[in-house]
């Protein structure tokens, strides 16, 4: 899903990117339409990249400890001030999971829920700036 979502969507950014450097007049405008595409490129990214708070099992936990079983992974997780939720799609369970995001191919969790937000702000204000950008385009 990656592949077709998220690399075309990059593509499509910049080459919006370069041609507002090209008819865009006010320098300004062009400044903050770079600012915006690299950060919601890098922001992406990172999201991407970024482990999202999944759990390893790694069989160290004291026997004394509270633990949480999961019953999809079989797992005994430790108790802890996150809440653990098992993802169907990716089969794992993640610390403080919101949800699966289905065009990054991951869940958004405790690790990654910053980015994922700022990626998320910087669309939507990037969006609101090309209809501007455009109206402005337009009528000069």
């Amino acid at each position: 899903m990656f592949i077709f979502c998220y690399i075309p969507w990059c593509l499509c950014l910049i080459i919006f990117c370069i041609l507002h450097l090209f008819f865009l007049k006010i320098k300004i405008l062009q400044l903050i339409s770079i600012f915006l595409t690299s950060l919601s490129v890098i922001s992406g990214w990172i999201t991407l990249i970024r482990n999202p708070g999944i759990y390893y099992n790694d069989n160290t936990i004291d026997s004394n400890e509270t633990k949480i079983y999961c019953y999809e992974c079989k797992f005994n997780y430790p108790h802890l001030k996150e809440p653990i939720k098992h993802c169907r799609k990716c089969g794992v369970c993640c610390f403080g999971r919101d949800h699966h995001c289905d065009v990054f191919g991951k869940c958004v969790a405790k690790n990654n829920m910053r980015v994922f937000i700022t990626f998320s702000l910087s669309m939507c204000t990037l969006l609101m700036f090309n209809f501007i950008a455009v109206a402005l385009m337009a009528t000069s």
